[in-house]
């Protein structure tokens, strides 16, 4: 459902919807993937472990900031009325997905050594 929100928030109707959304979302996991390396780059604290911690934080603040995107703009100007109801739910799944995502780019960056080469 949300690949389909995001599209039809853009094509305003369910045409194509499902196919502009999931490429908004790959390509937006592309760009914060490449923020979050940047991020954990930057910060430079080397380890799997705290890779790991850094990208669920950065998840954390990602996902709040997103959620409240979800909440307070796409929720009550989605011109489809069933993406109108975004719930203080749906809001904590979507940021518990960021969550997700940060862990797991922390984990592989952390795996990679990155963060050492720069160090």
């Amino acid at each position: 459902p949300m690949v389909e929100a995001l599209g039809s928030l853009l094509t305003r109707s369910r045409h194509r919807a499902v196919e502009v959304g999931l490429l908004l979302h790959v390509l937006a996991g592309i760009f914060f993937g490449m923020f979050y390396t940047w991020a954990l780059m930057a910060i430079g604290q080397p380890g799997v472990v705290m890779c790991l911690f850094l990208g669920v934080l950065i998840g954390l603040l990602h996902g709040i900031l997103f959620s409240i995107c979800l909440i307070v703009i796409v929720a009550e100007s989605h011109p489809l009325e069933e993406f109108k109801q975004a719930s203080i739910v749906v809001a904590f799944v979507h940021a518990l997905a960021h969550v997700i995502y940060g862990a797991l780019v922390g984990f592989v960056i952390g795996l990679s050594g990155l963060v050492h080469s720069i160090s």
